[in-house]
């Protein structure tokens, strides 16, 4: 039996929100599949909309009309329907986030930080542990483990965020703007991290850094309120 590689599929999205003179329409219906192996970039303008809907993809925000469908080999779960404590379960365990703020937790190690979101899922804090310095390793960050997160530079707590998001292994990781506020050094070791995980998961990235959107095997650009596909 042939295992399914999509991950994520977009069924006729939309959003809408109330304005002064009536209904503001951010985007005409949206159709998206995503497959695992991918790495997806979303461009466009500020304001465009790119970023409500990386957010509605990742559950964070209900679309107004479609839906968004999570899929696990042949099981389809319909986030769109859902209440969210049950999104939010869920989500824990299969989807990883990494934001332009890093929301590390300051009064924690980072190694501590990673370990949160797995304790959160029931693995034993030791199990928990192992694994969060596991992934510090991979990323050559074990450094940093019992360091303060005060004493981090940007580009240092950008990468112990990424490694958070992979700490319960999951096959979909979006990532905002992940690299607006750091310096062209940092913001490259950043990408090469994220472009790395799309070998065993599937990244949708939403950035207004065409060179790094460019990187990514799938390209889109968000403009005049329709999603279209770039060569």
């Amino acid at each position: 039996m042939t295992l399914r590689t999509e991950v994520l599929r977009l069924n006729s999205v939309t959003k809408d929100f109330p304005n002064g003179e009536g209904i503001l329409s951010l985007f005409e219906p949206i159709d998206l599949i995503v497959n695992l192996g991918d790495s997806v970039s979303i461009m466009g303008e500020s304001a465009s909309g790119k970023s409500t809907l990386l957010h509605i993809a990742a559950g964070l925000e209900a679309p107004t009309t479609g839906s968004v469908l999570w899929v696990d080999n042949d099981e389809e779960i319909d986030v769109s329907k859902m209440k969210d404590s049950r999104i939010s379960m869920i989500r824990n365990r299969n989807i990883g986030f990494v934001f332009q703020n890093n929301f590390l937790l300051e009064d924690f190690l980072p190694v501590e930080n990673l370990m949160i979101p797995a304790l959160i899922a029931g693995r034993s804090k030791k199990e928990a542990r192992d694994f969060a310095l596991d992934i510090l390793q991979k990323f050559h960050l074990e450094y940093l483990a019992k360091r303060r997160i005060g004493n981090l530079s940007g580009g240092e707590k950008q990468r112990v965020a990424i490694c958070r998001s992979l700490i319960n292994q999951p096959k979909l990781i979006f990532a905002d703007e992940p690299t607006g506020s750091l310096d062209q050094v940092n913001a490259e070791a950043v990408e090469d991290i994220l472009l790395s995980l799309s070998e065993s998961s599937a990244l949708i990235l939403v950035t207004h850094n065409s060179s790094f959107g460019a990187r990514c095997s799938v390209r889109y650009r968000l403009a005049d309120r329709k999603l279209q596909r770039e060569e």
